[in-house]
């Protein structure tokens, strides 16, 4: 069986992925007085971390993991005698994880 459609881990990755690169950006054009401490830099760098970790956390969250959609057309087709599974395909995809990994 195959799924058409992108790998939503791939998708989700890429959104975390852009979501870090924009908060970077936004971090470059903050800027810090030179006349600050140690303890001022360690403070602001803590903070843009915290806000990439919020912003990568509601990235996550605002996918689901779970695709209702695909869910219910596989559902359609095993409900309507449709739905095959050929042995063979999935015994190689789960060999290509196991190499991959």
């Amino acid at each position: 069986m195959k799924i058409q459609g992108s790998d939503p881990r791939i998708i989700r990755d890429n959104r975390v992925k852009e979501a870090k690169e924009e908060a970077s950006s936004s971090r470059k054009r903050s800027t810090t007085s030179g006349s600050e401490g140690a303890g001022g830099s360690e403070k602001v760098l803590l903070s843009d971390e915290a806000k990439d970790i919020h912003k990568a956390r509601e990235v996550i969250a605002s996918d689901p993991e779970i695709r209702m959609d695909k869910v219910a057309e596989i559902k359609a087709k095993i409900e309507s005698g449709d739905y095959h599974v050929d042995s063979k395909e999935i015994a190689d995809k789960m060999l290509k994880d196991i190499l991959i990994e």
